[in-house]
């Protein structure tokens, strides 16, 4: 488990940097941001079957709602022409919903990632090899008593 959580941070590390260093050439920052969030979902369905994750659960449930509700308007959209004559509005719905909420549920997911991979990667921890602690609120960690000499 402490593999792929490593592989999930510095993966997702990355495709955020490049992101951001592409801003200025948006139609490349976009893919990162696409990309990124096929990256998300994806550790999202391996998180929440394999190791039991309820908050992965919650953001994949959550992400596919979004993407459904987000294809079924743009789709009908398209088929009544309802964004035709919207304007500037049309242009901050797609501001809004194309690129700052897609981003708001990247950086949830994010710091999930990152409070379980300063949790048990930074921090030497065993993990049971079931990997369900993780889910557990009542988990103590048990340190090493210390010889006061």
């Amino acid at each position: 488990m402490k593999t792929f959580l490593k592989i999930d941070y510095y993966g997702q590390c990355f495709l955020f940097l490049m992101m951001v260093g592409l801003l200025f050439f948006f139609p490349l920052s976009m893919l990162f941001l696409f990309i990124l969030g096929i990256w998300q979902l994806l550790s999202s369905v391996l998180f929440s079957i394999f190791h039991k994750k309820i908050d992965r659960k919650q953001h994949l449930l959550k992400s596919l709602g979004y993407l459904t509700i987000l294809s079924g308007v743009t789709i009908m959209g398209n088929e009544f022409e309802l964004f035709r004559n919207l304007g500037d509005i049309g242009l901050f719905a797609f501001f809004l919903f194309w690129i700052l909420v897609p981003l708001g549920i990247g950086v949830w997911y994010f710091t999930m990632v990152r409070k379980d991979f300063k949790k048990y990667c930074v921090v030497e921890k065993n993990i049971p090899s079931d990997g369900l602690a993780m889910n557990s609120p009542m988990e103590k960690v048990v340190l090493p008593n210390k010889m006061v000499e």
